[in-house]
């Protein structure tokens, strides 16, 4: 860096320095198949500066990403997990990307999107069947879906 007067005569040049920029997430991944529901998992940037996440979603091919929550944080070294519930859908394609920052308004880039998909509907019961005939009910058989996750009818 160099200083000058009103002359344009400008000073020697100083010492020179040495900095760098907070860098982005890079290693984030993305849980799929649940229900409503994708859980987000990444390796915390190495930087005492970092004061937070912000987590972004575009949802099927949309390219257009919404900023979807703050994720503040202490400085760890511990992997950061966010589960994402807010109006999700079932079976739908859901993308994320991730930037860290040292506050609100100085962002980092964005990681590299990840994406997951929701676990679909339940399928329908099969073989359904009602017996009538019986004093005073009705007897209603099917056949048990064998999808894990199928609690019930």
């Amino acid at each position: 860096m160099t200083a000058y007067n009103e002359n344009n005569v400008e000073s020697n040049f100083s010492e020179p320095v040495r900095a760098s920029s907070i860098p982005g997430v890079q290693k984030i991944s993305a849980q799929g198949g649940l229900i409503r529901e994708v859980r987000l998992s990444w390796v915390p940037v190495d930087s005492p500066f970092v004061k937070g996440y912000w987590i972004y979603r575009s949802v099927g091919d949309e390219v257009e990403f919404v900023r979807l929550r703050k994720v503040e944080i202490v400085y760890s070294s511990s992997p950061i997990n966010y589960s994402d519930i807010e109006g999700l859908a079932d079976d739908t394609r859901y993308n994320y990307r991730v930037t860290a920052f040292e506050d609100p308004h100085s962002e980092t880039d964005p990681s590299p999107v990840v994406s997951a998909v929701t676990k679909g509907r339940p399928p329908v019961p099969r073989d359904v069947k009602a017996i009538s005939g019986l004093a005073r009910k009705v007897q209603v058989v099917w056949t048990p879906n064998a999808e894990d996750g199928v609690e019930g009818v």
